[in-house]
């Protein structure tokens, strides 16, 4: 069960920066680095059908407005984490966005995963706590299923036209509070049906059904999330690698770079 606004010490539909902005874009990119510009330009040059209009850097906010196949699109710098998700979130919903599409990297927990891979995140375990600032801990925390095939799709025919294309999939997260746990945990995630961990997608769905429970219920936002492998834990095929600590940081630009353009292929179909 969602709870209610009624009872909100602070309402989100009171503040002055959260009330809807006329002609603001529709869909809504969010990701977690810095350069997000540059992969936006990378793409940009390759596809005369997606634009970069306008690059924004205020204290409060990078972003990059774009527009991709006919369609206006805004990509948001989030810090990596659930706080920095959820405000950037709540903003762009009462902003106006409909579609919000969070793009972040996670770990495989299955052997016929690897790094580069793309998952489509679907069914969540919630193991993070935020989401229990929502919700009781039985709702479901899930992401959008129109939203996530199209991406699904998107991807697969990159998969099919694009030398190279990594594997994409739909899968079970299990998403956390910390980098850091133990290996019971990571087999009780695998027992579960979990395809890979990482730290934001409870808090993107829990949020988006709380948001569209309390305040569009009739109209309700769609959310989902892409999420690029960045590193295989131990126990699949091997010791555990990740492209941080082997100084790899140019193989997840690339991985970024690839995730977006799944979502962009995806949303032709909107």
């Amino acid at each position: 069960m969602f709870y209610k606004k009624d009872n909100l010490v602070i309402n989100p539909s009171n503040r002055r920066e959260y009330k809807k902005i006329e002609g603001f874009p529709e869909v809504v990119i969010i990701g977690h680095s810095t350069r997000w510009p540059q992969i936006l330009s990378s793409v940009s040059k390759d596809d005369p059908n997606i634009v970069v209009l306008q690059h924004t850097l205020t204290r409060y906010e990078e972003s990059v407005l774009f527009a991709a196949y006919g369609k206006l699109i805004k990509y948001i710098f989030a810090s990596e984490g659930s706080l920095a998700l959820h405000t950037t979130m709540v903003k762009a919903y009462f902003n106006g966005a409909k579609y919000i599409i969070n793009i972040g990297c996670a770990g495989g927990l299955k052997e016929d995963l690897k790094v580069g891979d793309l998952v489509i995140c679907n069914e969540v375990v919630r193991d993070s706590g935020f989401g229990n600032l929502l919700a009781t801990d039985d709702e479901r925390a899930v992401c959008s299923t129109r939203l996530s095939e199209l991406i699904l799709n998107g991807a697969s025919k990159l998969g099919n036209t694009v030398k190279d294309f990594p594997k994409s999939r739909v899968g079970k997260v299990w998403c956390v509070n910390s980098l850091y746990y133990s290996e019971e945990q990571v087999d009780s995630a695998r027992q579960k049906g979990c395809d890979i961990v990482e730290m934001e997608v409870e808090t993107g769905a829990i949020t988006i059904g709380w948001l569209n429970e309390n305040y569009f219920k009739e109209n309700p936002v769609e959310f989902a999330q892409i999420s690029y492998i960045s590193d295989m834990l131990q126990g699949c095929n091997g010791p555990w690698c990740d492209v941080f600590a082997s100084d790899k940081t140019e193989e997840m630009v690339i991985g970024k770079r690839d995730a977006l353009l799944a979502t962009l292929e995806a949303l032709k179909g909107l």
